[in-house]
């Protein structure tokens, strides 16, 4: 947010000015946290979310046109799954190793077909 309002015209541009508030929930706790952003912060929050941006992209480009979830990496800890709120549609419904397995024959047949086509 601090980027954005420094970069829009009609705020102040002075990030001393600004002071971030963070809420989080960290191993049961709620934890409350406040500071006044530098040029570093800021720096390294554009860098961060323009890795977050190249990796969904990646993920997109990597589900194919069909936008097929099976294609994508899946969770390496099952604790995960619990919380997700995608089960109903997610590859791993029915168990985390048993799509990991299914995933990892469906890519192995994908590279075989772009071998044998070649």
């Amino acid at each position: 947010m601090v980027n954005w309002s420094i970069e829009n015209g009609n705020l102040p541009d002075l990030i001393d000015k600004f002071q971030v508030h963070v809420l989080k929930f960290r191993n049961g706790k709620w934890l409350y946290q406040k500071f006044i952003p530098n040029k570093n912060l800021l720096q390294q929050s554009k860098q961060l979310l323009e890795k977050d941006v190249i990796q969904m992209n990646n993920l997109v480009e990597k589900m194919g046109p069909m936008k097929n979830l099976s294609l994508i990496p899946l969770s390496n800890n099952p604790h995960f799954c619990k919380k997700c709120s995608f089960k109903k549609s997610c590859p791993a419904k029915n168990g985390l190793e048993k799509a990991k397995n299914e995933q990892f024959l469906l890519e192995y047949n994908l590279v075989k077909e772009r071998f044998l086509s070649n």
